[in-house]
């Protein structure tokens, strides 16, 4: 049998070392929260690299964006810890993170900022320079008034580096809000004002984020975050349970790694079902496979309620021969661009397996085309004219948890769905019986 990874698997466990590693998974596996400890955050460092540089760098600001689920919040709000553990040189460093919603307009958002950073100094203890002038404007600003130039006056009267993660910026609805902030980081820019934004939302490119505002191109930084790798994602696993003396069998990790499907969320939920089911069902601090068919029941259980709801939602029908759960997963199955989309006729190969028989395409046009619609959620979007129409899920969380759900159900096996979404895993776990 293939030994586990990290270290030689122990001959015996005492029940103190069981019961710390029970009480401690939570505490190294996130959820529910973003990453809140440079030490937990694996992989991305390609993403953080950039970030950091732009921080350095008088006059830059960034914006982060990519699907959602992909690890933004956690690398951005980790941002000015890793800068002031690492590069101490710079001395203070005024920090703030603040999350948009729908209702938010570009007051609503500075006034948030402005409460945050205030936090921020008295947590630290300490004061902004300008004798008093700084508390003045930060006032303005909470009053109403926020509009660029009270903004950079706010940071130039801090005295100190100031660093300002703007999440979820896509849920702000206000059409003035984005030229607002479009003419704020120019003017930043263009004053070379020591403080750095970065913008944070959902996108397939930066133009749906801040459209037709070319201007600020010199001057923001594209960070565009992927999905997580195989590896990157094996290293999320390995080296939390690392951290709890714990250990896990390569095919075991594998296995999270490639059912997580590029998403960290879903590597931290298998991972610690996978390693509870260890302590709790074998009294072991090894991972081993059979803990992962434990871990994918739990986690379809135990999952976002929203991802929750979206599928049940999505797949609800008196009528089973409607088959919009095979459907469904299907879709989940299907080989897609790098935007997420797919064709209808991609899911001829999953949808046939999953039946057993042959299928074409008008026999569940209409349940794709059902799927867009809102009393389906709706779970897809489409794009193109009817003759050319390609469809993708409205939440990407929702496809790993389809197909996990597809597994437990018994819809199809794990290998046949690795084979549709992961063909190289696939092999390699097919071969390494």
């Amino acid at each position: 049998m293939t030994q586990p990874s990290n270290r030689s698997r122990p001959d015996a466990v005492t029940q103190a070392e069981l019961t710390r590693a029970r009480y401690q998974l939570p505490t190294v596996f996130s959820v529910g929260a973003p990453v809140t400890a440079p030490a937990f955050l694996a992989g991305r460092s390609d993403q953080i690299d950039l970030a950091l540089a732009t921080v350095s760098a008088p006059g830059q600001h960034a914006i982060i964006y990519g699907e959602r689920g992909v690890g933004k919040t956690s690398v951005a709000s980790l941002i000015h810890l890793i800068w002031t553990e690492y590069i101490k040189d710079f001395g203070a460093v005024a920090a703030a993170r603040i999350q948009c919603d729908h209702t938010d307009d570009y007051g609503a958002i500075w006034r948030k900022v402005a409460e945050a950073l205030q936090r921020d100094f008295e947590r630290k203890g300490i004061k902004p320079l300008g004798n008093g002038k700084f508390e003045d404007c930060a006032a303005l600003i909470e009053a109403g008034a926020a509009d660029p130039t009270t903004v950079c006056s706010l940071f130039d009267l801090a005295g100190m580096k100031a660093i300002v993660v703007i999440d979820e910026f896509d849920a702000v609805e206000d059409e003035n809000t984005t030229a607002l902030m479009s003419a704020t980081i120019k003017q930043l820019s263009d004053f070379v004002i020591d403080a750095t934004l970065i913008l944070v939302g959902v996108a397939d490119s930066v133009d749906d984020l801040i459209a037709e505002h070319r201007s600020i191109d010199r001057c923001l930084r594209q960070v565009f975050m992927p999905r997580m790798s195989i590896e990157e994602l094996r290293e999320i696993v390995e080296s939390r349970l690392k951290r709890l003396g714990m250990t896990i069998y390569p095919r075991a990790v594998l296995r999270i790694a490639a059912l997580s499907q590029g998403f960290p969320y879903y590597a931290h939920l298998l991972g610690l079902h996978s390693a509870m089911h260890a302590i709790e069902a074998r009294q072991s601090l090894t991972v081993e496979p059979a803990d992962v068919d434990s871990a994918i029941t739990r986690a379809i259980s135990e999952s976002q309620q929203s991802v929750l709801a979206e599928y049940t939602k999505a797949v609800s029908s008196p009528r089973p021969e409607n088959l919009y759960r095979q459907t469904l997963l299907a879709c989940a199955l299907s080989a897609a661009d790098d935007l997420g989309y797919f064709a209808p006729a991609d899911l001829k190969a999953p949808i046939s397996t999953i039946l057993k028989k042959s299928r074409d395409v008008p026999t569940y046009i209409k349940q794709l085309d059902a799927f867009t619609k809102a009393d389906r959620g709706p779970a897809l979007e489409f794009s193109g004219d009817a003759r050319n129409r390609r469809f993708r899920f409205v939440s990407p969380l929702l496809k790993p948890y389809v197909v996990l759900r597809g597994i437990s159900d018994g819809l199809i096996t794990e290998l046949a769905a690795l084979q549709f979404t992961q063909p190289e895993i696939a092999e390699q776990l097919a071969l390494d019986i």
